[in-house]
């Protein structure tokens, strides 16, 4: 399925509302998996976005891990997990809380409006997610 998709939340801090209105959403396919992770050494839930283009993982937005159903109505969600990001300088890999709010691409729809907040997202409080 189709989805417009915003992140609301930067190195596990929630992105000020006026930042999340103004950032384009990234248009992608929602893959939701289980996987064995090897250093939590159990299984976890996995959210992945794809592009519709390529079929190939988004580099942008890495993936959810533990992920979690906040919210659900007709036309949206909010899904939240953890996201790992590597630090090349420091030869680290960090842990960082992330939010996902995707609303559902209808097939007749235009390309999104670049800073163009939705009455969906407004609706559905994005801008208190966790």
């Amino acid at each position: 399925m189709m989805f417009d998709v915003w992140r609301l939340r930067e190195q596990g801090w929630l992105l000020p509302r006026f930042r999340s209105c103004m950032v384009p959403p990234v248009r992608a396919i929602l893959h939701v998996r289980e996987q064995r992770d090897q250093d939590l050494n159990r299984h976890i839930r996995v959210a992945e976005l794809v592009d519709p283009r390529s079929r190939q993982s988004l580099h942008d937005f890495p993936p959810l891990l533990d992920v979690t159903l906040v919210a659900l109505d007709e036309t949206s969600m909010t899904l939240a997990g953890t996201e790992r990001l590597n630090d090349p300088r420091a030869a680290r890999e960090y842990l960082y809380a992330q939010s996902w709010f995707l609303q559902v691409v209808r097939a007749n729809e235009l390309p999104p409006r670049h800073g163009r907040k939705t009455a969906s997202m407004e609706e559905n409080g994005v801008h208190h997610a966790t």
